[in-house]
Parts: structure tokens; sequence; C-alpha cells
């Protein structure tokens, strides 16, 4: 009888990863000059932000049929964050999930494809935009295992962290 056995790896994103964490937070100096501007409770297409951690109605769900998870972590972060996570496996980037992670909780997108993907995300108390550099997701088929990866970026500062993002307008998000 052959049966595959899944089982996970913690994806390399960058140079290395410090405890499967990835820093997405500007610097202090930049985080630090937060405006007085408060973004509007509903994305640019109109669909209003959950009240909860979750997805965002109004989006699709694309990319699912992979075995790989990505976590957005920002139970350490500042602020509430809309994300969206892009793929970059296409001709064009596009968004394949959309969610909103409350200050203090995180939240794992599932079942993800194959692929390099970026996140882009606005920080919801400066309503500043930003994107990670680019990272991919595996599914490996090793002998009658499949390793698929195991994503966790944060929404704060790590020391020595490795990933880098920059400022984005909104035509990118």
């Amino acid at each position: 009888m052959n049966r595959s056995i899944h089982f996970s790896f913690a994806t390399i994103v960058s140079i290395a990863t410090i405890a499967g964490y990835i820093s997405l937070t500007p610097n202090i100096a930049q985080s630090q000059q937060a405006t007085t501007k408060t973004c509007d409770r509903v994305t640019k297409e109109g669909y209003p932000f959950p009240s909860t951690t979750g997805y965002i109605k109004g989006y699709q769900i694309k990319a699912k049929t992979g075995l790989s998870t990505v976590t957005i972590d920002n139970s350490q972060g500042n602020s509430d964050v809309f994300i969206k996570l892009f793929t970059l496996s296409s001709e064009r980037p596009q968004t394949i999930r959309a969610f909103l992670v409350k200050q203090g909780q995180e939240f794992t997108v599932e079942n993800v494809t194959r692929g390099t993907y970026d996140v882009r995300y606005r920080n919801l108390s400066t309503c500043r935009l930003f994107r990670t550099q680019n990272f991919k997701v595996k599914e490996e088929k090793k002998s009658e295992r499949i390793r698929s990866s195991r994503i966790t970026l944060t929404m704060y500062g790590v020391p020595r962290g490795n990933t880098r993002h920059v400022s984005i307008q909104e035509d990118d998000f």
C-alpha cells in the first residue's frame, strides 16, 4: 500500500530566519513617526473590515490547492494590519488572500499553493503601505513524503531580522 506522508519544513526566506520568524516592521525611527491620520474602516474596493481577525468578505480566496501555510504574527504589533498575500508566479502580481490581523493576534493562511509570493500590508494606525521581499512557498516530494512550507512573518521588529520591506504606493496595493 502506497501512502503519502506529509510533514513540514520551515522555508528560509532571504538569508536565514531566527526561530522561523521574519521581521516585516519598519525600523524603530520609522514606526515612531506615526501620523494622526486614521484609515477608513473599509478597503479601497469598499469591503468593510471585519470586527475580528480573519478574511475580508468580498475578496476571492485563490491558490488554495497546496499543503503550505503562511502565518502573519501581529502578537506584539502596535496596530491592526490589513494584509494582502500576492502571488508573483503569474504574469502580473495578484492578490490571492486578503485579511485583517488585529493588534495582539496572528492569522494563518492555509492550503497555499507552491510559488513565489510577497506580502503587502497597510498599518491601520498610520495608513502607511509596505511590501516585503519575495519568498518562496515550496512543496517537494521526497520518496513517499511531501515537504511543505510553514512560513511565519512578524508584524513587529525582530532583533537581527533578515527580511526587508519597502514603502509602496496605493497603486501597488
